[in-house]
């Protein structure tokens, strides 16, 4: 959460952090140790669902974002008489000045730690990382349309997804839009064929996974 793109959804945290404790310094260096409390925050709601502080490569954990600003601002105490502020916690738009609530954040790790995706072999690692982690990702967000379907308002999703592995990971952008299409184009089809005919789903994967 402290370089490339994880720096960048790291700000959009402190931004909220920023609105509910506008004590919180804007200068450089604050900022550096304000993405570590963000990388510390994870961890933490990491440990709470069991992960023990590591999602392994390609897994996908959902982080409820108004928990990740309370943990932020928790991580920030060092601050001594300074208040932390209860939820909820929002971000107003500077155009029109809706408050809007914090994004939860959608963990999917390509590397575990900051590397090339090698070729090893005939097996193309990056391959199967990206195939993977969208795949993960489908099912997770399956997972989750079934548990509110019985909602009268069921949770919309807009979701940003970056380039797997196009950053340290070495992966051209269009060989990574590539397995991140191939993955979404299989779900469908099989999420087509669950109703359908959901027999042959099991085919449908042994032909177009390969």
């Amino acid at each position: 959460m402290e370089g490339g793109f994880g720096l960048t959804i790291s700000k959009i945290f402190l931004e909220f952090v920023k609105q509910a404790q506008p004590a919180s310094s804007s200068s450089s260096n604050a900022l550096a140790q304000t993405a570590s409390d963000v990388t510390r925050a994870v961890q933490l709601e990491l440990v709470k669902q069991n992960k023990m502080a590591y999602n392994p490569v390609q897994s996908v954990v959902r982080i409820n974002g108004a928990e990740l600003v309370e943990d932020i601002l928790k991580s920030s105490e060092g601050h001594p008489g300074v208040p932390q502020p209860p939820p909820p916690y929002t971000h107003r738009d500077p155009g029109d000045g809706t408050a809007y609530p914090p994004p939860d954040l959608l963990l999917v790790p390509s590397m575990s730690r900051p590397k090339h995706l090698e070729i090893h072999g005939h097996t193309k690692l990056h391959e199967s990382v990206i195939f993977n982690s969208i795949w993960n990702l489908l099912t997770l967000l399956a997972e989750t349309h079934l548990n509110n379907a019985a909602s009268p308002n069921p949770t919309v999703f807009k979701i940003l997804i970056t380039g797997l592995g196009t950053g340290m990971g070495g992966v051209a952008h269009e060989v990574a839009a590539f397995h991140m299409y191939k993955a979404l184009s299989i779900y469908a089809k099989a999420l087509h064929l669950q109703s359908s005919n959901p027999i042959a789903i099991p085919k449908l994967i042994q032909n177009e996974i390969k």
